[in-house]
């Protein structure tokens, strides 16, 4: 008798068909921007979005970018050519017309390219699914909104993989800049 397929393998083959609807060349994109920035890279994100953000602040830094989260203690305020990468399903994201207004660059990652984070970005990665704001064609057999974050979270490994691929950095590269007391 087969094996009936595991959750996690359904899971899997949900995120695989939606992948392909992200395009590489917002990827692409998306990479050559925050590969190009010399300045401070701000990341943020509301919830389950924030845990991605989070996630991906902590890459972006083992590629080398200084890097701080929006909310932090320790986060410096925004400077006009600093960047603002924002992990938001909705795209109802404040911090990303405030950092505009500063002189930011903006990043968005979002389901939503109509939205005040779609408006503001100079840089879009746009993710299939459904969040419990945006309701869409996308049909889940999971919670919502769980296809987005677990969409955004690949995204940002894979941004951070075309960063670390494209500066000729290796995986040891990336180990010496992780932390050392934990």
């Amino acid at each position: 008798m087969p094996s009936r397929e595991n959750d996690v393998q359904r899971i899997l083959r949900e995120l695989q068909g939606l992948a392909d609807g992200i395009s590489q060349a917002q990827l692409d994109a998306a990479g050559s921007l925050l590969l190009a920035q010399n300045k401070t890279i701000f990341v943020t994100g509301a919830g389950r979005s924030g845990f991605v953000a989070r996630g991906f602040a902590n890459r972006l830094m083992h590629v080398g970018k200084q890097v701080f989260v929006i909310g932090d203690p320790t986060c410096p305020p925004v400077q006009p050519g600093d960047c603002l990468v924002v992990v938001s399903g909705s795209g109802n994201a404040p911090a990303a017309g405030k950092a505009k207004a500063k002189g930011a660059v903006i990043l968005g990652i979002t389901l939503n390219a109509d939205s005040p984070l779609g408006q503001a970005a100079d840089a879009l990665v746009i993710l299939p699914g459904s969040t419990r704001q945006n309701q869409t064609d996308v049909v889940s057999i999971q919670p919502v909104g769980n296809t987005f974050e677990q969409l955004a979270w690949l995204t940002c490994d894979a941004l951070a993989m075309g960063m670390r691929d494209k500066s000729g950095q290796s995986n040891e590269d990336l180990l010496r800049r992780h932390a050392n007391i934990e």
